[in-house]
């Protein structure tokens, strides 16, 4: 599945470049379209917060990426902007090249704005914000469940300046999301991201999907 356009939407909605939230796990899909959201949103809870993201929200959404621009602007209310999910589950060998930025109440991530669990994904996008009540992290805005269930977020790449998660869902270091920033993208910088998936491009200077190649 491809997103080669844009969107643009003036309610309360989740917008996809690919496909919208799914229960089923989605893989090999990718948007390279612009997004864009501007206006209000009628509740400030992140459970009915407006949902922006690059390519979609499945259970185990592997091998996606998306390379368009995502830029919201809130009126009013809470979003939730992530550069591949709004909410990662099992999310593994995933990257995001495009800006992200969030003007207004929420969470962004240049992966996704909640990131429950997964692994081997990379962010080389800019991730901005700009908000009273504002969580941004180069891979996730809140990232992992609690203490209880281990690391369940961990050996994700990004080369940008800012902080890996905007906040964790628990104090406990040890059991926080792992999270490594690089220089570049490539194999001896990212050694989790395994040649089975992945393959290095000399046109885009970085880590590509093998079985989902971005032209």
């Amino acid at each position: 599945m491809t997103n080669k356009g844009g969107k643009k939407s003036t309610t309360r909605a989740t917008i996809a470049g690919v496909f919208s939230s799914s229960g089923k796990a989605a893989s090999r899909c990718y948007n390279t379209g612009n997004i864009s959201y501007k206006g209000a949103c009628t509740d400030y809870s992140l459970d009915k917060a407006i949902r922006v993201e690059g390519v979609g929200t499945g259970n185990g959404t592997s091998e996606c990426y998306n390379t368009g621009k995502i830029t919201v602007k809130l009126t009013s209310g809470t979003a939730c902007v992530g550069g591949v999910s709004y909410a990662g589950t099992k999310l593994k060998n995933c990257y995001n090249t495009g800006a992200v930025s969030l003007t207004g109440n929420g969470l962004v991530g240049g992966i996704a704005a909640e990131f429950y669990s997964g692994y081997s994904n990379y962010n080389t996008g800019k991730i901005s914000g700009k908000g009273k009540t504002l969580y941004k992290g180069e891979i996730a805005g809140n990232a992992g469940y609690s203490y209880l269930d281990g690391v369940t977020v961990y050996d994700n790449y990004y080369t940008g300046s800012g902080k890996k998660s905007g906040s964790e869902s628990t104090s406990w270091k040890p059991y926080q999301s792992k999270a490594k920033k690089v220089s570049s993208i490539t194999f001896g910088n990212c050694p989790k991201l395994s040649s089975k998936y992945w393959t290095y491009s000399n046109k885009h200077k970085r880590l590509i999907l093998k079985n989902n190649k971005e032209a």
